[in-house]
Order: structure tokens, then sequence, then C-alpha cells
């Protein structure tokens, strides 16, 4: 399947990705099955110091390739109400615990004057790397992606009022949330606190700001930015620029895209000072779709390189303590022709800015991977 990234636009995004199918009269269903076979190979792993010797207790030697077969699906249940209301619920099955989680449940009003309001839980608007999997251009979580050090801890409820102009050029939505980067905050039963924990009435702050540009409106420019004082001691923000682009045109094959986002945490003090944990992520992506004339599968290629620079600013105790890198190559295809089918390839090298030898340093991971994923209908 010849996926396409799509970049965080908010409620904007959240609006504009309908279900696709009416199975009754305002009824919309859509959704995805993805499979996943994944070989890893981590020399030093978290229970094996650099010598092979187990660090705690182990069943087995870690220091081998593993192997790996997981699945997830999405159920995507839509109603229109009426011309200007409309309520979404996106239900992930994950064979992890054999549970569900409610991803999204919102409803969502059409203002005018292309002025939109949303409310309820929703996935998070922060980054560029798509929460799901029919928006990657890769097979497997990507280093600086969706639930990672950057894009938040949860899938926040609130709401957010957004705008775009007429033309499709700029589009704008502002959020308040119960917060991004704390688990409780996207869960009823935790998110109302009673200030031992988080702080009373603190709240999330958001802000996403989209525009298109050049020919045929193909680049795609994006500024996110969020603030959660709902933590102790004090408050964590976030902000980030990313870019796709399509220098010639939506016909063009070669399709770039970057990103570079920032993460401050203050660790302590309040007012009276303390020190900040500070990351700051880089991404840079090539894609290429393989001209149709020259083979039968439709079929793209993308070269992907990530990195994490911890405590970026010198401060004490950066997250983490090591910078991470990772390198991807990835091939995505249509084996049947169907937008609704991808059987898709990747390869993966990951590695940490330190010494390659130390004990439980999780570097030099290589990993190995092939998809398959329905989309429906």
């Amino acid at each position: 399947m010849l996926r396409k990234l799509v970049p965080a636009l908010g409620v904007l995004t959240l609006c504009a990705a309908a279900p696709a199918q009416e199975i009754a009269k305002g009824l919309f269903l859509d959704g995805w099955v993805d499979t996943i076979f994944t070989v890893v190979d981590t020399p030093y792993p978290a229970d094996v110091d650099a010598n092979g010797n187990p660090i705690g207790p182990a069943t087995y030697s870690t220091r081998d390739a593993s192997t790996d077969f997981s699945a997830t699906a999405s159920l995507k249940v839509g109603y229109k109400i009426a011309d200007r209301v409309s309520a979404k619920m996106n239900l992930w099955f994950n064979t992890g615990d054999s549970s569900f989680t409610a991803r999204e449940m919102f409803v969502n009003v059409d203002l005018g004057n292309n002025a939109t309001w949303t409310m309820g839980k929703f996935i998070n608007h922060l980054g560029w790397i798509a929460a799901e999997p029919t928006g990657l251009y890769r097979v497997n979580g990507s280093t600086i992606g969706y639930g990672g050090t950057f894009y938040g801890a949860n899938d926040p409820i609130g709401t957010g009022l957004g705008w775009t102009d007429p033309n499709g050029i700029f589009g704008a939505t502002a959020y308040v949330t119960n917060g991004y980067f704390d688990g409780k905050d996207g869960n009823n039963a935790d998110s109302v606190d009673n200030g031992v924990s988080q702080k009373k009435n603190a709240v999330g702050l958001g802000l996403d700001l989209v525009a298109n540009v050049g020919p045929d409106k193909a680049t795609n420019l994006n500024l996110d930015f969020a603030i959660d004082s709902n933590l102790t001691p004090d408050y964590t923000y976030i902000l980030g620029l990313n870019a796709t682009s399509k220098l010639r045109g939506k016909d063009d094959p070669v399709k770039l895209g970057a990103e570079i986002i920032a993460k401050v945490t203050q660790n302590g003090g309040g007012s009276t000072g303390g020190d900040s944990l500070n990351t700051l992520g880089f991404l840079g992506m090539v894609n290429y779709q393989l001209p149709e004339g020259s083979n039968k599968v439709p079929m793209s290629v993308t070269m992907m390189y990530q990195r994490i620079d911890n405590d970026f600013n010198g401060s004490s105790g950066g997250p983490g303590g090591a910078d991470i890198n990772e390198v991807s190559l990835a091939l995505l295809t249509n084996p049947f022709g169907s937008s609704s089918f991808g059987l898709n390839f990747e390869a993966a090298y990951a590695f940490i800015d330190t010494d390659p030898n130390s004990a439980g340093s999780g570097d030099n991971v290589t990993t190995v991977a092939m998809e398959a994923i329905v989309v429906i209908p």
C-alpha cells in the first residue's frame, strides 16, 4: 500500500478524516488490520552485561536475535447527526494484553465560516509522524514518533477550536485539554485529582498552525506547541516544526520530509529555580515513488534518519543520558493493485552515542520487519 505520511493537523485533520463507508443513514464505518513480523538483534540488552553475564534473573539468553509477531486493529465508527454535527469513535484492538483502547471519542460541530469546534478524546496533534499505521512511510514505530519522547504520554481529553481559510492555504487550531504528558490526563477516572500527585485545576494548552504552499499546495508546513502544567513539580512544553514537500507539485515522484522538535521539562524548583531536562529531536526523509511503467507492482522506497539529542543544552541529568540515532530503509508495495492492501518491508539500524561495550547499553540494534496491512473498507 502506497501510504502517505499525514502531518498532524489537529482538529482540522480529525474533521477531514471521516469514515469512508456509509452502512446506514448517517452511520459510517472504516478501520484497518495491521500485522508485522519483526527480527531484532540487540548485542547488549539491559539484562546482560558486555561479557554476556546476566545482570538479573534470566531464563533464556537474550544476546541472540529475537523474533516477534504482532497484530493491531482499529475499528472506526462515525455518525453524522446533521450537516453541521457529527461524532466519531476509534477503537484500537491490541494483542499485547488482549484488550482494546478507545483512542478517539469526540463530537464535532461546524460553526460556519470555516470554523469547527471539537470536544472529547482525540489523537494527539503533536508532531509529524502519524499515529496510525495507515499514515506511515515505514513499518515499525519511529524513534521520535507517536507515544515516544516527544508526542505526549496519552491521547488527550479536551476541546479544540479550529479555522481554515477558504482557499485551504492556512489553518489554525487552539486546544485546552486535561494535559499531554501524564497518562492520567487521558483517563476519566484519574484526570480529576486531589492535588497530591497532580496540580488542581491545571490544564494543557496547545496550538497547531498549518500552511499549504507551493505548486499544487504540495508543500506542507506545520508548527506545533503544547504546554502541560498539570505535572509535579512544575511543567513540560513542546515546540515543533515540520514540513513535507513535493517541490514540483503533486505529481512529483519525490517527497521530502523533515522535523525538528524540542521538549523541555522543568525538574523541580518552580519559581525558585531548578534544572530543566531538555531533549531535541530531528528527522529527515526522502520518499521516491517508482515509475509505474518500470514494474508491475506499484511501490515506493523511503530512507529516513532520526536522532534524539538528550540534554542538548548541557543541563544536568538529561533523560536517558545518551543520544539516540536511527537510519531506516523501507519498501512499500501494492501487490494486488488495491489501495486497501499493502505488503511492506523495512530494515533499520539504531545506535547511541556512548561506549558500545558498556553494560546494558542497548546500542547497535538491527531490526528487519515485514508487514501486511489491510484497510477497511
